[in-house]
């Protein structure tokens, strides 16, 4: 599928009318089979459902205040924390937080819809190996005119 398609309203399997054109995405150095590989073993991964975005996220300890500001963001995120996926290092001070990175380009399609929000699914397996998740919204507004019509996937 081209990136730049519109996405159609269909019938799942179930019956429900829905978008089954989900999106599974990676971010490999080059389109090699070996460059996707290891892509794909860092788990430098991402999914959607609606439109054809491109996230990045990035983490670590220390990075600094003005990183979304630096040029070179994306080189030094690489440099001094993980991408999606990783293995954040741990922590190195008791009253230390981590600090992420987040962000998403809009579909490339002239017509694309507008991003309404970007969020960030936490997961985890608690103490007895129980998985959890919570979903965190990390960007957005509801008054930003992005929208779906329900009946016909516009």
């Amino acid at each position: 599928m081209n990136i730049a398609e519109r996405l159609k309203p269909a019938t799942l399997p179930s019956g429900i009318r829905g978008n089954p054109r989900g999106l599974a995405g990676f971010w490999a150095v080059e389109n090699s089979r070996d460059a996707i590989f290891v892509a794909l073993k860092r788990r430098e991964t991402f999914g959607t459902s609606g439109p054809r975005i491109v996230p990045r996220f990035f983490a670590d300890w220390e990075y600094p205040n003005d990183m979304c500001v630096q040029s070179s963001m994306i080189e030094l995120a690489y440099e001094n924390g993980v991408p999606m996926g990783g293995d954040l290092a741990a922590r190195p001070k008791t009253d230390t937080s981590p600090k992420f990175i987040a962000a998403a380009m809009l579909d490339p399609a002239k017509d694309a819809t507008p991003l309404k929000k970007l969020q960030l699914i936490k997961v985890w397996l608690d103490a007895e190996g129980r998985p959890h998740n919570e979903v965190h919204k990390i960007a957005g507004s509801p008054d930003n005119n992005a929208s779906v019509d329900i009946d016909t996937g516009e």
